[in-house]
C-alpha cells in the first residue's frame, strides 16, 4: 500500500507547456486510437523533471 498526499491534479491536455519536479500519471488506457494514446503519454511523461510514476 502506498500513502500519498496530493497537492492538486491537472489533465494531460492542460499540462502542455508546463513541467513539475515529480509527476504521477494515471493511464486509464482510454483513447480514440492507439496513436492518440501514445501522443498523450508522450505529453504527460515529458512533464516530469525528476520523478515519474505511471499507474496503469
Amino acid at each position: 500500500m502506498t500513502e500519498a498526499t496530493y497537492g492538486w491534479a491537472i489533465t494531460g491536455h492542460k499540462s502542455q507547456g508546463s513541467q513539475w519536479e515529480n509527476v504521477i500519471v494515471w493511464d486509464d488506457g482510454l483513447g480514440r486510437s492507439e496513436a492518440d494514446r501514445r501522443r498523450w503519454l508522450y505529453t504527460v511523461i515529458t512533464r516530469a523533471e525528476r520523478g515519474l510514476v505511471i499507474l496503469a
